[in-house]
């Protein structure tokens, strides 16, 4: 395996909506870049960022890589696998994740969202105010520290490897992914099924999970816990999990949370809208079914 391509989306995922090329022994993939510009490529060269996730403080420096090929990325294949099965196997209108799903399925977004160099860029640019923040913290709390004392707590300082090394530490404790859990909890999922995906996919991207807000006021932070955050996150060109603030919906919507909805005819909007985001907030690419393509370019064209 090549852990220099670092992907920071797991090709287990991508595989979901990319084209099986049997002869070549690859997936191929839509991909949509910035300026719009579409383009079909093998799902081994797009979503990694070489040598990302690499930190000089480890005796092994690709020791996250191999954490997330190890820990994390299986939940892609089995997890996923089971909850798509059940999709197709049930009926609209029944409930079919359970708690157990509900909880891989927080592990997957919050650690896609984490994991994303948009976020660890921006909190590690944001550390040394922390850090600082936290050195006079424990300067006061400590009055009884010496001189020496005080100047050595000043000069401790991380460098940019040990910080991203302290966060990729951060983001993979198991506490945390209970806590997101638990807040998860509290809201109302729905499973969307769309029955157009032949020619109106869901796309999916480097960043996939979706955040919208009811409020203007867009958080700094990914705002899981917020009264007014809607979540989505395409699992296929067909199966895409939503999570809503339970007021929004029926008041009794919150029992019966897992529920599989079947979109209609006038839910094409909706789709559009959910790929414009995928396209607009993604980290280098969105992605689409191959066969897409073509009408991505005559809708395009307009």
């Amino acid at each position: 395996m090549n852990f220099e391509r670092q992907h920071i989306v797991p090709r287990s995922y991508l595989r979901r909506f990319a084209t099986k090329i049997p002869k070549k022994k690859r997936y191929q993939i839509g991909v949509i870049d910035k300026s719009g510009r579409a383009f079909s490529q093998s799902i081994d060269n797009v979503g990694y960022v070489k040598n990302y996730y690499d930190t000089n403080c480890r005796e092994d420096k690709k020791h996250w890589e191999h954490y997330f090929a190890n820990e994390i990325e299986p939940h892609y294949g089995r997890d996923l696998d089971l909850i798509i099965t059940k999709v197709y196997m049930s009926q609209p209108e029944t409930v079919i994740l359970n708690e157990y799903d509900k909880k891989m399925l927080t592990i997957m977004m919050c650690f896609q969202i984490m994991r994303n160099p948009q976020y660890i860029d921006r909190t590690i640019d944001d550390m040394p105010q922390f850090i600082d923040g936290f050195k006079k913290g424990v300067i006061k709390q400590n009055p009884w520290l010496s001189p020496e004392q005080v100047r050595l707590i000043k000069r401790i300082n991380y460098s940019k490897d040990k910080c991203k090394d302290e966060l990729l530490k951060i983001i993979t404790d198991n506490e945390r992914y209970e806590r997101f859990t638990n807040e998860l909890s509290k809201k109302a999922w729905l499973v969307l099924f769309n029955p157009y995906s032949d020619r109106f996919p869901f796309y999916t991207s480097d960043n996939p999970v979706t955040f919208c807000y009811l409020n203007n006021d867009i958080p700094t932070s990914f705002g899981i816990g917020r009264n007014d955050t809607l979540i989505y996150y395409p699992l296929t060109p067909s199966i895409m999990i939503a999570i809503y603030p339970p007021y929004l919906l029926l008041s009794d919507m919150i029992s019966i949370s897992g529920t599989l909805k079947v979109l209609k005819s006038n839910d094409i909007y909706f789709i559009a809208n959910m790929n414009y985001h995928q396209i607009c907030n993604c980290y280098e690419h969105a992605f689409m079914p191959v066969r897409s393509l073509k009408y991505y370019e005559i809708m395009r064209k307009g």
